[in-house]
């Protein structure tokens, strides 16, 4: 056998085990995946899509989020603000995998009036969400939903985004994960936020 092909067989037999072990640690790591999917967002997978989808969304008037004060939110009276939600879970790989770009984009648009974050705990467990964001050192605010939630806006799927314009409107929906630090993502929320209507 020749020394090219032995290279050969070798170099394939070392990129199996490499697959075989990245496997192997995103099954019984759960560490792992987050790190992965961070990384795929970094290479330019997942990016939202900005193209708006204005939905009207039945009940809003009675859907409120409580936050780590303990003060209570009601949705509708954020009109003339653009609201950003975030619905999680501590349990959520792809939650935690988006989570630093969440906390980038909150950190950029935080002291602007204009705009309103809601990262809210699926698990409704608002002490939990607090300790993991703490132990992460993710500065974002915690809520939860202090109301039934509306499918238009959480059906299950985590994580789950949903953006208002400032008449009340849905304009953006997004199941799984996504990098909302992007560019192009900051310009949609900056145009959201600089529209007269």
């Amino acid at each position: 056998m020749s020394r090219l092909h032995l290279n050969r067989k070798l170099t394939g037999r070392i990129l199996n085990l490499l697959v075989l072990a990245l496997l192997t640690a995103v099954l019984f790591m759960p560490g792992v995946r987050p790190v992965l999917m961070r990384g795929l967002m970094q290479l330019g997978l997942f990016r939202p899509n900005t193209r708006e989808q204005p939905a009207a969304v039945a009940g809003l008037d009675a859907v409120r989020f409580r936050g780590s004060g303990g003060q209570a939110i009601d949705l509708t009276a954020l009109r003339g603000k653009v609201v950003f939600i975030n619905f999680w879970a501590s349990w959520c790989p792809p939650c935690i995998a988006e989570m630093p770009a969440l906390e980038a984009l909150y950190h950029q648009f935080k002291n602007d009036e204009r705009f309103v974050f809601l990262f809210v705990d699926a698990d409704g467990n608002l002490e939990a969400a607090r300790k993991f964001l703490d132990e992460r050192q993710w500065k974002i605010p915690a809520y939860i939903a202090a109301s039934a939630v509306p499918d238009e806006l959480l059906n299950g799927t985590l994580p789950t985004t949903v953006i208002f314009d400032k008449r009340g409107r849905r304009v953006f929906r997004h199941e799984g994960l996504a990098d909302y630090s992007s560019r192009r993502f900051k310009d949609y929320l900056s145009d959201l936020a600089n529209r007269s209507d």
